[in-house]
C-alpha cells in the first residue's frame, strides 16, 4: 500500500476472524510535510476590527463586527507543513489537530480561521476562492484594542509570539474602518512583530486567503516601462519612485511621497518642536525598501539610524498610506540640516 496524498492520511482496518470483526483501529500519517514550527509558519493577516455589520447582516442575525473576524497563516517555506501539531493558545483558542482535512499547507499556501463562519459566508460572498482553505471557527475574539496571539505545539513550546495593538503606531486604517492587518513580507520578518513591518490592506475587508502584494516587474510590464529610471511624464519622479509612492508614470504628479515638517509633540511627558518625516508608499509594494538620508553638507550623505518611532499610519482610500515617523527633537538635530528619501527594490 502506498500512501501518495502530502499531509495527513487517516487509515482505517480490522480484521475478520472466521465470521466475527475486530474492532475498527484507525493509524494517522503524516506523508511528506514537515510539522509546523518557527522557520516556517507565520501569521500574516489579522482582522481585528471589521466595519460594523450592515443592516442586511443584522436582520441575518450577525449583530456584530467580531463575527466577521479572520485570521490568516502562511507557509513561508519550500516544503508542505502540516498543522496538526499546534494550537492557538493565547488570544484566541483553536486546536488544529482537530481539522480532519485541508490542514496541509503547500509552499507559500495560506489558510484562515474565522470567528463565524455563516457571517463570514455572507459577507463575502462570491468574493471567496473555492480554494480557500477555511479550517474552522476559533473561540473568543481578536481584541479590538490589541492582545498577545500565541502559537504552540504539543510539547508546549512556543512557534509563534506576536503582540498586535491600536495605538499610534500600528496603521489605523484597520482599527475600524474596515482594514486588516497585513504582515510585510512574512518570510523575510517571521521573528520581528513591531509596528513597522505591518501595514494596512490594499482594499476594505482585507484579501483573506490571497495577498495584496504587488511587484515592480509586473508594474513595469502593466505600464509598458523597460527603464527603472525613465521619466515618461517629466515630472522628475522615476519610474522606481512612481510604483513605490503610488503615482501615475504617466501624468504629472506633484507629490514626491516624502514630506519634512516641524510639529509640536509631548513625548515622555515632554512638549518640545520635533521633525516628523511623512512617507506616502504604496501599499503592497513590499519589495520596496524606504531608507532616509540626512547631511550638514550635500556631499556627506550618511543612513539615518532611526526613526525609530512612528506616530501615525494612516490608509488614504486610494492605494497608498502615509506612514509618519518622528526624527527627533530640533533641539537634537538642529536647522541646519538637510534630508533626502533612498528607494532601493529587494
Amino acid at each position: 500500500m502506498y500512501l501518495k496524498d502530502v499531509g495527513r492520511n487517516l487509515l482505517k482496518a480490522r480484521v475478520k476472524n472466521n465470521n466475527e470483526w475486530s474492532a475498527l483501529t484507525e493509524v494517522e500519517f503524516i506523508v511528506d510535510a514537515q510539522s509546523a514550527s518557527a522557520q516556517n509558519l507565520s501569521i500574516s493577516e489579522i482582522h481585528y476590527r471589521p466595519l460594523a455589520p450592515t443592516l442586511e447582516e443584522i436582520e441575518a442575525g450577525y449583530n456584530d463586527r467580531s463575527d466577521f473576524e479572520f485570521i490568516e497563516l502562511v507557509n513561508i517555506s519550500s516544503r508542505p507543513v502540516d498543522l496538526g501539531s499546534i494550537e492557538f493558545s493565547g488570544g484566541i483558542k483553536f486546536d488544529f489537530s482537530l481539522v480532519d482535512s485541508n490542514r496541509t499547507l503547500l509552499p507559500g499556501e495560506r489558510c484562515i480561521l474565522v470567528n463565524n463562519l455563516p457571517a463570514f459566508v455572507m459577507r463575502y460572498g462570491d468574493a471567496i476562492d473555492p480554494s480557500l482553505k477555511i479550517l474552522g471557527e476559533y473561540d473568543g475574539n481578536l481584541n479590538n484594542d490589541g492582545e498577545q496571539l500565541i502559537v504552540s505545539n504539543k510539547a508546549g513550546n512556543v512557534i509563534i509570539d506576536l503582540t498586535y495593538n491600536d495605538g499610534k503606531e500600528w496603521p489605523e486604517s484597520a482599527d475600524g474602518m474596515g482594514y486588516s492587518l497585513i504582515k510585510i513580507n512574512p518570510e523575510k520578518t517571521i521573528s520581528d512583530h513591531s509596528p513597522n513591518n505591518w501595514r494596512s490592506s490594499s482594499s476594505v475587508g482585507g484579501n483573506p486567503g490571497k495577498s495584496d502584494e504587488t511587484s515592480f516587474q509586473l508594474w513595469m510590464m502593466e505600464n509598458n516601462m523597460q527603464d527603472t529610471l525613465s521619466d515618461a511624464d517629466k515630472d522628475g519622479l522615476t519610474a522606481l519612485t512612481e510604483y513605490a509612492i503610488g503615482t501615475d508614470p504617466k501624468k504629472v504628479s506633484p507629490e514626491s511621497g516624502f514630506e519634512i515638517r516641524v510639529n509640536e509633540l509631548e513625548i515622555e511627558e515632554l512638549v518640545q518642536e520635533f521633525l516628523i518625516v511623512d512617507i506616502t508608499r504604496r501599499v503592497g509594494a513590499d519589495d520596496v525598501n524606504f531608507k532616509i538620508q540626512m547631511a550638514q553638507r550635500l556631499n556627506e550623505w550618511v543612513d539615518l539610524i532611526i526613526p525609530t518611532q512612528i506616530i501615525k499610519s494612516i490608509n488614504n482610500g486610494n492605494g497608498t498610506e502615509t506612514v509618519s515617523y518622528v526624527i527627533g527633537s530640533l533641539n537634537q538635530i538642529g536647522t541646519e540640516m538637510y534630508f533626502r528619501q533612498v528607494l532601493t527594490l529587494d
